[in-house]
């Protein structure tokens, strides 16, 4: 599994995730939730797919796997899930499919950073989720995903986002 996510065999990823899922019938097996994650972070090219991939998780506390150490931290995987969530879902379906999603705000109240910004951004509380924004994106500066050589185009599609 590791070697197919390094070395971007998406298809083989896909095929993994569908039959874990399908086996699994929602145990939500560590190996399960490994591949679903990796799975995920293997669609970073399509930001939108990437999102709706993370709101059907059931769950995402990767904190004890030790498979993933190395590859995604906790912090990291709850910092990319708001990036791409707020940047490619819309306002409504931010609503329907992330503040409904138990996993997902777990997973945001495991990292001070990622903590209450989606309900900032949701309650117009533009000047705090500012300042949370840039903390992430200080965070995230060299970043193997959203480094700032890589993608800083999100941060400011978030930007504008918050404008409309």
């Amino acid at each position: 599994m590791l070697y197919a996510f390094e070395t971007k065999q998406d298809h083989i990823l896909e095929e993994f995730s569908e039959n874990c899922r399908m086996k699994d019938n929602s145990k939500s097996t560590s190996q399960t939730l490994m591949i679903n994650i990796l799975n995920c972070l293997g669609k970073f090219g399509e930001p939108k797919m990437m999102a709706n991939k993370f709101i059907t998780l059931q769950d995402l506390n990767i904190a004890q796997m030790d498979e993933l150490k190395g590859i995604v931290s906790q912090d990291d995987l709850s910092c990319y899930v708001v990036l791409v969530c707020l940047s490619e879902l819309s306002r409504n379906e931010l609503k329907e499919s992330v503040l409904n999603n138990s996993a997902i705000l777990s997973l945001l109240e495991t990292n001070v950073d990622t903590h209450n910004i989606l309900e900032d951004f949701m309650l117009g509380k533009f000047e705090q989720f500012q300042k949370r924004l840039n903390v992430i994106e200080a965070k995230l500066k060299y970043d193997a995903y959203y480094g700032q050589h890589l993608n800083p185009r999100v941060f400011k599609k978030i930007r504008v986002k918050t404008l409309q």
